[in-house]
């Protein structure tokens, strides 16, 4: 299933991250020096993992109830999420430094020198000790102070084993497999584009600058929860006979409310005929594929209110109200953390875009135009439900590219969304939504 991108789930599950617990120092900083100090360590671990969990829970349930799920979407995401939660505790327990930040270390965003003694070759390919120290820091010795003649084999056996794998798969010409390419093209927007921006880098004073100058985005907007069963004229029956189908309807339905479902799985002429004439909460701009009389029909009912059948260019509509939402203005301090997933993703669509265009003008790029419009392809069709819109920035150090199965639209964009669409992602929160409305 592709319909949603798998970044908007890792965007709302750590959107910035967990700060580090006071007063508890780690086992090994960022140099690989070590310290004593095992009871602080798991302390830290171990509120580090609460805060993972209930970080995470918490923007789970939020982006639930923020986005139309399908109950098919919503078995993924559950899925999804619990394996990002379940590797993101892995990590706080494999590095005692993880805070639950998704900014990327600063280890991470430098290369390691390939440059200098040269320890070993693999058929011409040289294992510096830059290299291998690298490497060597991840190992714990078994004295506590620093790694014996056997230790030392050990990495170096695992790093000749991972070159003799890497010259085997690119002799097999794995590089140009589609994923593999992927890959690279992640770990490379990650070093040169995404570990540029952190949520550090933004004040409270640029935050709530861009909430005043913005606040209309992050207002959430009246809803109404409707159904609708929708009989159409045309060859199969005249408009007269349309009407008198629906005022038949209608009177079933009035004298006795539950039938709704059924008859609307049974008469209703629309996309939503499966889902027994559910169209969930909409608001006043409506959704694609609805005529906005039909939208302007249903804001002007009361909530738990039935109509009788009325035309749009559809068809002849009946419409029960079955909720209403009031419009909600929301403070910066509720908004914040929407605010900074907006402030960030405008940050790197900038460096996203000039990175490419920077390519661009490098490279000498030749497109026969004439073959490109004569390509005739059909395009994919979606269920009801599926992801329409724009997905919330990643978080810094994660790959965009997980869980491919789930990623929709350009997966190569920075932060999930897509530079040519113009998509904003950091809508406001519903705070009566329910899961899988």
């Amino acid at each position: 299933m592709r319909s949603r991108n798998a970044c908007l789930i890792a965007a709302f599950l750590f959107p910035m991250g967990c700060d580090p617990v006071p007063g508890a120092p780690p086992s090994v900083t960022a140099n690989g020096s070590v310290v004593t100090n095992p009871e602080a360590v798991q302390a830290q671990r171990d509120e580090t993992r609460e805060k993972i969990l209930a970080n995470s829970s918490e923007n789970l349930s939020t982006l639930t109830q923020q986005h139309d799920f399908t109950a098919e979407e919503l078995a993924a995401i559950n899925v999804f999420a619990a394996q990002l939660v379940d590797q993101a505790i892995l990590e706080s327990g494999m590095n005692p430094n993880f805070t639950g930040s998704t900014d990327p270390l600063p280890e991470q965003t430098t290369e390691v020198p390939t440059t200098g003694p040269v320890l070993a070759t693999i058929n011409g390919q040289s294992i510096t000790q830059a290299i291998f120290d690298e490497a060597a820091r991840r190992k714990r010795p078994a004295n506590g102070e620093s790694l014996n003649a056997e230790e030392k084999q050990e990495v170096m056996d695992q790093l000749i084993e991972d070159a003799l794998l890497y010259q085997q798969a690119h002799a097999q010409g794995l590089q140009d497999d589609p994923k593999v390419q992927k890959v690279m093209v992640s770990s490379l927007l990650r070093r040169d584009v995404y570990g540029k921006v952190r949520s550090s880098d933004f004040t409270d004073e640029e935050l709530m600058a861009y909430f005043e100058t913005h606040q209309s985005d992050f207002v959430v907007p009246a809803k109404a929860q409707l159904r609708r069963i929708l009989i159409r004229s045309g060859k199969e029956r005249t408009q007269e006979e349309a009407l008198a189908l629906a005022t038949r309807l209608y009177e079933q339905i009035k004298a006795d409310p539950p039938v709704f479902g059924k008859l609307a799985g049974e008469f209703s002429e629309d996309a939503y005929r499966k889902r027994a004439g559910e169209l969930g909460f909409i608001t006043e701009e409506g959704k694609p594929g609805l005529d906005p009389a039909m939208v302007e029909k249903a804001f002007e009912m009361p909530a738990e209110t039935l109509s009788e059948p009325f035309l749009t260019r559809d068809g002849y509509n009946i419409l029960y109200v079955v909720n209403k939402r009031d419009r909600i203005e929301r403070d910066f301090k509720k908004m914040k953390g929407s605010v900074l997933r907006k402030v960030k993703t405008e940050r790197l669509r900038t460096l996203y875009e000039s990175y490419v265009e920077e390519l661009r003008i490098r490279s000498n790029i030749q497109v026969d135009t004439e073959l490109l419009d004569s390509l005739r392809v059909e395009g994919r069709t979606r269920s009801i439900g599926a992801g329409v819109g724009s997905a919330p920035v990643v978080p810094m150090g994660t790959d965009p590219h997980l869980q491919d199965d789930l990623v929709g639209g350009d997966a190569h964009s920075p932060a999930g969304f897509n530079p040519s669409s113009g998509s904003e992602p950091g809508r406001a929160v519903d705070p009566h939504s329910s899961h899988g409305r």
